[in-house]
This record gives C-alpha cells, sequence and structure tokens, in this order.
C-alpha cells in the first residue's frame, strides 16, 4: 500500500540558476511532436543544446556543475557562461526534433525533417568542444556530419522518435511518422558505412521508442496507445493494447521507459487533449497485463483508474 508518504529532507533535485541559451526559437511547428533539443556527453563533459533548426550551441558541464555553488538568485539568468556556435550544414532544413547521444558519450544524433524527408545526422561529439582548437574561419562556423542517414522512402516522412541502445554503443532504434521503425548499428571508428539490424512497417504512427536495461530488446508506444515489444531484428515478442477500450477517451503513447525485466513507464495522453496520465504497466508471461495509475507523480496512492 502507498498510504504513508516520507519526508526527504535532503533530496538533491533541486533548482539551480537558468543558463541563457538563446533569447527565442525559430517558431518551427512540430506537428504533435514534442522536440528533444539538448544533449549531454558526461564522458567528455559536454552539453549540445539546439537553438533552431540549423544552429548548436555547447558549453561544458562543469561550468554548470559549479552553479550549484553558487549564492545568485535563482531566477537570473545566467549569461557569462562560455559557449560554442556551430551552424550545421544541412540542406533545407525545416525542424530540428531531437539531439541524443550514445552510451559512450562519443556520437551526436541530430534527427531532423527537411524538405527532402526524415534524416539522422551522426556527429563527432568532439567537435563540439568549447575547447576544441580549429583550423580554420570555415571549420569555426561549421561542421559536417560524420554521416547522413535517409530514415524513409517517403519525401513527405516526419522523424517521430530516436533511441539509443543503453549497453552498445553502435546501436539505434528511430521511427518516422510513415510507420517506418528501424534499427541501426553504425560505429564511429568505420564511419563510411552504416548497417541495418531490422525494419519493420507499422500501421500507426510509432510515437516514442524505450530499451531494455540491457539492451537487448525494445518497446514502442503508438498513436493509438499500443505498446509492442520487439528484437533489435525487428521481431515482435509481445504487444499490449492500451489500458481504456472507450472509443470518446481514446489514448496515445507520448512516452516510455523500460524499467525492469516486467515493468514499462508510460505516459499516455487522449488523442484530442494535452493531460498526461503517468502508468506503469507490469507484464509477465501467460497473465493479463496490470496498470498502476499515478494521479500525482509525487504525491501518489495505490489506486489505479485503469482498474
Amino acid at each position: 500500500m502507498a498510504d504513508a508518504f516520507v519526508d526527504i529532507p535532503d533530496f538533491q533535485f533541486r533548482a539551480l540558476q537558468r543558463v541563457k541559451i538563446f533569447d527565442k526559437s525559430d517558431g518551427t511547428l512540430y506537428d504533435n511532436i514534442c522536440p528533444s533539443w539538448i544533449a549531454v556527453s558526461s564522458r567528455y563533459g559536454i552539453i549540445v543544446c539546439a537553438s533552431g533548426c540549423d544552429k548548436l550551441i555547447s558549453l561544458r558541464s562543469s561550468d554548470v556543475h559549479q552553479l550549484s555553488n553558487s549564492k545568485a538568485d535563482i531566477n537570473a539568468d545566467v549569461l557569462v557562461i562560455k559557449t560554442k556556435v556551430t551552424n550545421i550544414q544541412v540542406e533545407q532544413p525545416v525542424a530540428l526534433t531531437a539531439l541524443a547521444c550514445n552510451c559512450s558519450g562519443r556520437v551526436l544524433s541530430v534527427l531532423m525533417r527537411t524538405l527532402s524527408g526524415a534524416f539522422v545526422f551522426l556527429y563527432d561529439i568532439c567537435a563540439f568542444s568549447v575547447d576544441c582548437v580549429k583550423q580554420s574561419f570555415r571549420d569555426l562556423l561549421q561542421r559536417d556530419p560524420v554521416y547522413s542517414l535517409k530514415l524513409s522512402a517517403d519525401p513527405t516522412a516526419q522523424p517521430c522518435s530516436l533511441k539509443w541502445n543503453p549497453q552498445q554503443d553502435t546501436v539505434f532504434a528511430v521511427a518516422t511518422s510513415d510507420g517506418v521503425l528501424s534499427c541501426y548499428s553504425f560505429d564511429i571508428e568505420k564511419s563510411s558505412s552504416i548497417s541495418v539490424i531490422g525494419t519493420v512497417k507499422h500501421d500507426n504512427v510509432v510515437t516514442c521508442i524505450g530499451w531494455s536495461p540491457k539492451g537487448k530488446q525494445l518497446v514502442i508506444g503508438d498513436i493509438s496507445g499500443h505498446v509492442k515489444q520487439y528484437k533489435p531484428e525487428m521481431i515482435l515478442v509481445r504487444v499490449t493494447p492500451p489500458p481504456l477500450k472507450d472509443e470518446n477517451n481514446a489514448l496515445r503513447c507520448v512516452g516510455i521507459s523500460w524499467l525492469a525485466t516486467t515493468e514499462i513507464l508510460i505516459a499516455y495522453s487522449p488523442r484530442t487533449g494535452q493531460e498526461v496520465d503517468i502508468t506503469k504497466l507490469c507484464v509477465k508471461k501467460d497473465t493479463p497485463p496490470q496498470w498502476t495509475h499515478f494521479n500525482d507523480i509525487n504525491f501518489c496512492g495505490d489506486k489505479s483508474t485503469f482498474d
């Protein structure tokens, strides 16, 4: 039972000062896809943020960590941290959907929509280091990707989600709005090619991707609220329908995280609304799925509206 609540006075998740990266976004519309404009490489101490669809701003993570020792007003914007601006070379960019680093922190993926379709551009994260010494004025302003990959033959397809394997730094899964879900392998030390591990076509748009903690399988959530479990070769393992079957309250998946062998954390949202419900799904062999619904992720009981 989750009736009792424990007060933790030394909880370290607290607000620090705000680091202002840019004045305003480019106003690009993302068609119900929530963009993710920040990625962190803990190994190399680099934070990369997007500013519009063709500009990346990087800074040292150590500079941000030092803000925890500051006595300044947390509501005041920090403007003095050293940054580096990189104009990325992409033809006819429309919208930058997501930034992400692989588990080793060496590769930065830039998921982007262009007039030619959906692409992922792979970069060496070290090129974005504030301390990286440049050789020419051209290199100071722009950086070419190590590898460029078109994700769908459909030029109108939009990138939806990309997730790196948490254990294998060469493997990532990516989905596009035409229902294509693929798993790829890319080795930055052999950056002239990329290999397809598996691909599958969905009837519904894949909205989110999550890997198992050991990186051996992945789960996806789609716009119809279904959760599907796959092997990297895109062999289907399990399908779990959404908890509500009422067509007037149809759900879509907007976020997913594989917590443990049988437990998956899912964010559901109404197809016609903006509310978000956090739910833990427990799936075991030969047993029906069980949902634990959290009305409030900070103060919650053990009752589920899905029961």
